[in-house]
């Protein structure tokens, strides 16, 4: 049987007799009273391939749009508990799908564990190897398998069949490489200021004197706004409070009393100018733009599953 990956019959499709609504509607019938038997439906889908001569493709497709049209009941449509369960499942999947931001891109931890990535706890795994892994689907597949089955399948049959296991699946692993990116360059940076001031910084956030890991990081988080095409940064996001030196909140050098803190402040922003033309830093802008592009796509589609009058397509647990 024709696998439903493969296009060969659909790409010979105009060349055949187009095939009205009885013949749909009839196929349709045989395929639910096939099931109703007992029959698996890819034995139906094998006889309706070798009857109609049309690949088990098309024939889903004419299936979902008689059952969507309604076209075997003219009762008034009543939306099923089901049909109002893949609705939610399909906003919870819309949930989830979010890219960290670019600050929080460089706050990842290149350590060994499981924990969630800035203010909306992103999903994210670190490896012995140092590799890391996003998981946008932790959340929505809590529901039962056959529910997460019976979506994929919905979104198949109406014309999306690889948003779910394709699409975001994608995008996770898009995510993980930015964030590997982001961690390259954080540390990039941050070994060229050791080496330059001859000085240690901190991996965690604890406030020493000196140096903070906010100073790499924030260079590296205003270079890639610069990169992406952000309205540059202006003096105003720096203050001097005491002994304390904060670029747009965060404390990124802490000095010795009496110590002054201008050299720091224009050392941070000469350096980010310098980190913004970096190709390193250009890769990352140009990359979280095209996963920008690629999580707002899910999202559209799943917005449109969800703003549809009728649930489109089907799966097997519809009624």
């Amino acid at each position: 049987m024709t696998k439903l990956g493969d296009t060969k019959w659909d790409k010979q499709e105009s060349t055949k007799k187009p095939l009205g609504d009885g013949d749909k509607q009839t196929m349709v019938e045989y395929y639910e009273a096939g099931l109703k038997t007992g029959k698996r439906s890819e034995d139906l889908l094998a006889e309706l391939e070798e009857r109609y001569d049309r690949s088990d493709r098309q024939i889903l497709r004419y299936i979902a749009k008689v059952r969507t049209k309604n076209l075997l009941d003219n009762r008034p449509y009543e939306e099923t508990p089901h049909k109002q369960k893949m609705r939610e499942i399909a906003g919870r999947v819309m949930g989830s799908i979010r890219l960290p931001s670019t600050f929080d891109s460089f706050c990842v931890k290149a350590e060994l564990g499981r924990y969630g990535l800035g203010s909306d706890l992103l999903p994210v795994s670190v490896s012995k190897d140092g590799k890391i892994e996003v998981e946008l689907h932790t959340e929505w597949q809590q529901e039962p398998a056959h529910l997460y089955e019976g979506l994929c399948s919905h979104l198949e049959t109406w014309g999306f069949p690889r948003v779910i296991e394709h699409d975001i699946g994608h995008l996770e692993r898009g995510i993980a490489a930015n964030l590997m990116m982001c961690h390259s360059l954080l540390e990039l940076v941050r070994k060229e200021l050791e080496e330059t001031y001859a000085v240690s910084i901190p991996a965690d956030y604890q406030e020493r004197p000196g140096f903070t890991i906010f100073f790499p990081i924030t260079l590296c988080w205003g270079a890639v706004e610069q990169a992406s095409g952000a309205p540059c940064i202006t003096d105003s996001r720096y203050e001097c409070e005491g002994l304390d030196l904060r670029f747009g909140g965060y404390l990124i050098y802490r000095g010795l009393p009496n110590e002054d803190l201008e050299p720091y402040r224009n050392a941070h922003k000469v350096l980010r100018q310098k980190y913004a033309v970096w190709e390193q830093t250009k890769k990352i802008a140009t990359y979280r733009k095209f996963l920008s592009k690629v999580s707002a796509r899910i999202r559209q589609r799943l917005q449109k599953f969800m703003d549809m009058e009728r649930v489109p397509g089907w799966c097997e647990l519809c009624s």
